[in-house]
């Protein structure tokens, strides 16, 4: 169904906006929505040690949305880690230096994405100090003692009333080993914790196509929060937007009453060989950019970028060594000409 869709594309989207597989929705009400995934001492903290695995489902609540001014050209969300080129990875970088690369990216975008806590609250600080919308990560994988540390950071973070919206965990049902069931667990933790921040967690598209992850995550869920990469699905670039555009279609089907929104797209603008029919090159990415975001605006889908400063520490982590790639700044912080272009009106 997905390449018929995208063979009956006619370019304006008039035929791919409005495809919508037939897909059983996944269950609106909990099998067990009082049931705490561990045990909780006097103190209000959580014990993981003790879990009880079981579908939770959301309270009925508003999302707030990044503002959008149509006169601006902004992103919705940029997904952000502060480091470049001459900073140690994943090391916690000082306060005034976090402010200076948000400051850089607040010229282009309305909000920001952080991946982990322990490196990222004072992004989240800063970013919604000076009016962004702010989606807060805690990276949360088989290592139980830190994923607790993220845990207890996220949630002292969303307590000081600078989360916008929380999204506990990042692909972690593809390569962090964990099980749809942990990982709704650690989603209960925090909002048992935080009752009143949205929390989601972000989830690849072909991982959310898998019935008992349906089941299991967007009851969970106030947003079901999606990464899309038709780059990594070998796709030449003139077909990249409308197999985006069929696989948040496939998205929305199963999603219910819940919104989709996109957690991470992108194009990589420099690599060492073709992926499949995908090109890594500077045009496409900035193509990529101008399509998914004409269409992301005229359709009032909300997006979040992938990514923001290029990560030259990533270098022969990806086939075709186009991990250090993805973003629309370069190593040094410029913005890229062609994301500028697009991102200025051009």
């Amino acid at each position: 169904r997905l390449q018929d869709a995208i063979n009956n594309d006619n370019g304006d989207g008039g035929k791919l906006s409005s495809f919508a597989p037939t897909i059983t929705p996944a269950p609106t009400t909990a099998t067990n929505p009082t049931a705490l995934p561990y045990s909780t001492t006097v103190d209000g903290s959580s014990d993981i040690s003790s879990r009880n695995p079981t579908v939770y489902t959301s309270p009925p609540t508003v999302l707030t949305h990044p503002r959008r001014n149509d006169d601006s050209n902004k992103l919705d969300i940029l997904d952000f880690t502060p480091h470049l080129d001459d900073d140690e990875p994943h090391s916690v970088l000082p306060d005034h230096i976090v402010h200076e690369r948000v400051n850089l990216v607040a010229n282009y975008t309305n909000g920001i994405r952080t991946f982990a806590c322990y490196n990222g609250a004072e992004a989240i600080r800063y970013a919604h100090s000076i009016g962004l919308y702010t989606v807060a990560g805690a990276w949360v994988d088989t290592r139980t003692d830190k994923a607790t540390e993220e845990m207890e950071c996220i949630i002292n973070l969303a307590r000081e009333g600078v989360v916008d919206l929380a999204s506990i965990g990042s692909e972690v049902l593809t390569w962090s080993g964990l099980s749809a069931e942990e990982i709704v667990e650690y989603i209960a933790w925090f909002r048992q914790m935080v009752p009143n921040v949205k929390v989601t967690t972000a989830v690849k598209y072909e991982a959310m196509m898998d019935v008992k992850n349906q089941e299991i995550i967007i009851p969970a869920v106030d947003v079901l929060y999606i990464n899309y990469y038709p780059y990594w699905s070998g796709y030449h670039i003139s077909l990249a937007l409308a197999v985006h555009k069929a696989e948040h279609a496939e998205m929305k089907a199963i999603a219910g009453d819940k919104e989709v929104w996109i957690s991470e797209t992108g194009w990589p603008s420099e690599g060492s060989c073709w992926n499949g029919y995908a090109e890594p090159s500077p045009n496409n990415q900035e193509r990529f950019l101008r399509e998914v975001f004409n269409w992301t605006r005229s359709e009032n889908v909300v997006l979040s970028w992938f990514d923001g400063f290029e990560q030259p520490w990533k270098n022969g982590n990806e086939w075709c060594n186009v991990a250090a790639h993805w973003g629309i700044f370069d190593r040094r912080g410029v913005i890229k000409a062609g994301p500028a272009r697009v991102l200025e009106g051009e």
